[in-house]
């Protein structure tokens, strides 16, 4: 479904992204006890998921799993572009690319993502207009004002409460610093339209 927010609406309207962080963990300490609560901090555990894993086990006494021993799990936007839509219209559109154009067939919805180029046919001009609406609210710029902003006004709040709260824990000396942020802006660009991809999937 369409998703006409830009980051800052989304953070602003979306508790799950920051401002129920602290409500979350009370939640589950007290069902579970905060001893059987293990943390999964992105800023450490994506890149080292094998050290991770061995700490579950010996938390939950989890049988061994080679599969999950020293697996990785890559970062999603490192390097990554937002992805983008393009569709065919009632008749069809041309795309120009760098070194050439090809033609988008009628009905037709492209999505340009460095993760994945997909093409959906048949798609009605009522949810196209919605998804390429949608887009055009997307950020793209994620300068150090609004960063900085979305910081003070939705997330430092809670941060420092789910700080407090564990506290005690035996994973707050894992937990990064998250009071002392540096606080840095980053532009990200659109996917572009891939020739090899459309070519193969129109041919």
């Amino acid at each position: 479904m369409p998703y006409p927010l830009t980051f800052e609406q989304t953070v602003a309207t979306n508790p799950v992204v920051g401002s129920v962080l602290a409500e979350m963990v009370e939640v589950y300490f007290e069902e579970f006890e905060p001893q059987q609560c293990a943390f999964f901090f992105l800023e450490h555990d994506v890149k080292n998921f094998g050290s991770f894993y061995k700490r579950l086990r010996r938390l939950f006494l989890l049988a061994p799993d080679s599969a999950w021993e020293e697996r990785s799990i890559p970062r999603v936007l490192e390097g990554s572009s937002m992805p983008q839509y393009f569709y065919g219209g009632e008749s069809g559109c041309v795309l120009q690319l760098p070194d050439r154009s090809v033609k988008l067939p009628a009905y037709c919805l492209y999505i340009a993502c460095d993760r994945g180029h997909e093409l959906l046919k048949g798609v009605d001009p009522f949810t196209a207009r919605g998804l390429l609406g949608a887009q055009e609210y997307w950020t793209t710029d994620f300068d150090a004002d609004l960063m900085l902003r979305v910081y003070q006004q939705h997330i430092c709040e809670n941060l420092t409460r789910f700080l407090a709260l564990i506290r005690d824990h035996e994973d707050f000396g894992r937990c990064p610093d998250y009071l002392s942020w540096r606080i840095e802006g980053r532009k990200i660009k659109r996917a572009q339209p891939s020739y090899k991809f459309l070519s193969d999937q129109l041919s």
